[in-house]
């Protein structure tokens, strides 16, 4: 299950996001949630961990720290929650859209696969 961490500075990049919980464990992938009309961060993101043991040690270590001049809120996602901002985070700004659409409840299910292994 994703990792949901908000209040997340606007400059915050997916790279800064995946350093901060790689020293916990590897890191699957990590999505910033971005305005469509800007193209810009909405200040929240998920990250999926390889291993859920790893997931918890961040979460226990990172919730409530600052990072970027920010008070991060970190927790597990849940899944209505991840799909529908999961598709709103890989759809491209409106002056960029290509069509392409994003299964939400795939990602979800890889995404699960993943921390069950």
């Amino acid at each position: 299950m994703p990792i949901l961490v908000r209040n997340l500075s606007r400059k915050t990049s997916e790279e800064a996001l995946s350093t901060l919980f790689s020293p916990y464990g590897a890191v699957d992938s990590c999505t910033l949630v971005l305005d469509k009309v800007t193209g810009e961060s909405k200040g929240f993101g998920f990250v999926a961990m390889h291993h859920r043991d790893d997931a918890d040690k961040a979460i226990a270590a990172l919730n409530g720290t600052h990072f970027e001049d920010s008070k991060i809120r970190v927790k597990w996602s849940n899944q209505d929650e991840f799909e529908r901002n999961q598709y709103a985070a890989n759809t491209p700004p409106a002056e960029h859209t290509n069509n392409a659409e994003i299964n939400g409840k795939q990602i979800w299910e890889n995404a699960a696969k993943k921390h069950s292994e």
